[in-house]
């Protein structure tokens, strides 16, 4: 089974708020309740199953990786420490970072997503801040080197 789950592209975004909101929870709650979170989210915002699977799959994704992805992300924040970045923009992207290696979003995409996502939680200067961590950890892992499908 594909992990995208089938979810289709406006779907996806949904999916993608959800996790960034999860995640964002989670920061400082336990795990076990992770499924519990993204039903809650999806029934709040009325999200179809498939987004609140993809978000769950996500979510699983960004938490099996986490310490993987904060390295990265910490190399990657030129003159921050990471603990200094806020947490909407670290779970954006933990967020991406997952979906990145998920493999089944093309990266331009997921990189696209992760800058309005931070726009749209954040404002812009999160955004260009998103923008140029993710750039610069795709810049150095080969990320964006594969053409977009």
């Amino acid at each position: 089974m594909s992990t995208d789950l089938g979810v289709k592209r406006e779907s996806r975004h949904a999916a993608r708020k959800i996790a960034v909101q999860t995640l964002y929870w989670l920061q400082s709650q336990p795990w076990d309740n992770v499924s519990d979170i993204v039903q809650n989210l999806g029934d709040e915002e009325n999200i179809a199953e498939q987004s609140r699977e993809r978000a769950l799959l996500l979510c699983r994704r960004a938490e099996e990786k986490r310490p993987e992805f904060e390295r990265m992300a910490a190399s990657a924040c030129e003159n921050w420490e990471i603990e200094r970045v806020g947490r909407v923009e670290q779970a954006i992207i933990r967020l991406a970072l997952a979906e990145w290696d998920l493999k089944d979003v093309p990266p331009r995409a997921v990189l696209s997503e992760a800058v309005n996502l931070a726009r749209e939680f954040c404002g812009d200067k999160a955004a260009g801040f998103v923008n140029g961590v993710l750039d610069r950890i795709a810049r150095e892992t080969g990320a964006l080197a594969r053409p977009d499908r």
